[in-house]
């Protein structure tokens, strides 16, 4: 799961993004039920990369499942970047 992730982080910083995209679906599959960080992370990436994509559906759908996960590391932080995301989208 941190391979996937970490590797879908390599492909979004060299803008690869269906790459990224490969990456971090496998990430939020592997860790939805897990403490770590890394799915929760990969849902966010996934909603602002969806976003950039001006695929407003499918990014608030991401940020959504973001804020939807329970338990995890970094809750309340990647938790306040998730609901502005929905709100960015809701103002364009």
């Amino acid at each position: 799961m941190e391979f996937a992730y970490r590797l879908g982080r390599i492909y979004d910083e060299l803008n690869a993004d269906d790459n990224a995209i490969a990456m971090y679906e496998a990430t939020a599959r592997l860790g939805a039920n897990r403490t770590e960080y890394f799915a929760a992370r990969s849902c966010l990436q996934l909603g602002y990369i969806y976003e950039k994509r001006g695929d407003k559906a499918t990014a608030e759908a991401w940020f959504q499942k973001c804020l939807d996960m329970q338990g995890h590391d970094y809750k309340n932080s990647l938790d306040q970047r998730a609901k502005a995301g929905i709100l960015r989208l809701a103002g364009n």
